[in-house]
């Protein structure tokens, strides 16, 4: 936990995501980031603010690469909320 969360300061920048998927720490990064959306129960409106961004730029971040989105994606369908769209 204690990786994903400094990963995680790593990646946020002046509020936007500022991390590359090439990055080693891309993987810890998206973890933090998932752990802080899980605690807001995936309503990005709430877990943007804990992130220190605009809704518009944790969708964009979300939406950025394929298998973080489809994750995304699949976790919010598990929980019943509707599907995020492509941010691009």
């Amino acid at each position: 936990m204690k990786g994903a969360l400094a990963a995680l300061g790593e990646a946020l920048s002046s509020g936007r995501w500022a991390m590359s998927p090439k990055n080693p720490r891309f993987p810890l990064a998206v973890a933090g980031m998932f752990d802080v959306i899980e605690a807001c129960g995936w309503q990005i409106s709430r877990a943007a603010p804990e992130l220190g961004l605009t809704t518009s730029a944790l969708s964009r971040a979300l939406s950025e690469e394929d298998i973080v989105f489809r994750a995304a994606n699949e976790r919010r369908t598990a929980l019943g909320l509707p599907t995020l769209h492509a941010d691009r």
